[in-house]
């Protein structure tokens, strides 16, 4: 689904990930990494908000690199970043009409779809976004990701800030959307020990380089510490 090769980005002449590749499939692949390990620039940077200075990104086989985050989103793509997921003065409503723009059934179908993972929208609807709990208001983000029908979804520290009732709620429902909507979830966080339970594949960056990469099965907490430089 999601192919990247040799990829280098940053921010003006600051180089932040040097030489990274991945390759995502019909999965939970998390990116791992202690604060400016990289994380965000990563999905920033396959969303398109920023523009990769070397290598390449291919979603189903095609090259995103270059194209316009539009453009990237519509091919697929959603991403819901970790501060400002929603539009504050707007309401539940209509931050989820907005992600509604794309995708090609009626709105109506993929609403019910998003309020059968987060039922509590479906009551805050005439809310304003900028009134929601943390853990609410991720729930609109994500769900106005869905609303796209993206067949790649990049999260990135979904989690950050959240309570564990809503911590423990948003892995069930990423797993969730994985499992049962087929979409290739890339899954940037801190919280390691939580996403190794359900990842399928690990990545853990460390100063913009790839320090460890393989499944749970192979990797274990200690190597992934290492790479936080715990």
């Amino acid at each position: 689904m999601l192919d990247v090769r040799g990829i280098r980005s940053g921010y003006g002449e600051v180089t932040i990930l040097q030489d990274i590749d991945l390759s995502v499939d019909r999965e939970i692949y998390a990116v791992l990494g202690a604060n400016g390990a990289g994380k965000s620039t990563l999905l920033k940077t396959l969303a398109g908000l920023i523009r990769p200075t070397a290598g390449e990104i291919r979603v189903q086989g095609e090259r995103i690199d270059g194209r316009t985050a539009y453009d990237i989103a519509a091919m697929g793509v959603g991403y819901v970043p970790q501060e400002h997921g929603v539009f504050p003065d707007l309401t539940v409503a209509e931050n989820l009409s907005i992600g509604g723009l794309l995708g090609a059934r009626s709105k109506a179908d993929r609403l019910d779809e998003v309020f059968s993972l987060f039922p509590d929208l479906k009551d805050r609807l005439d809310q304003k976004a900028g009134s929601l709990s943390g853990g609410e208001g991720q729930m609109v983000a994500i769900g106005r990701a869905l609303m796209q029908e993206p067949s790649v979804l990049l999260l990135d520290e979904p989690t950050a800030g959240l309570s564990p009732r809503y911590t423990d709620l948003l892995f069930r429902r990423i797993a969730e959307i994985s499992r049962e909507k087929n979409v290739s979830v890339v899954l940037a966080e801190q919280n390691a020990v939580s996403t190794l339970a359900f990842a399928s594949n690990v990545h853990v960056l460390s100063l913009g380089i790839t320090h460890l990469l393989g499944s749970p099965k192979e990797v274990t907490i200690d190597q992934v510490r290492e790479g936080y430089h715990i």
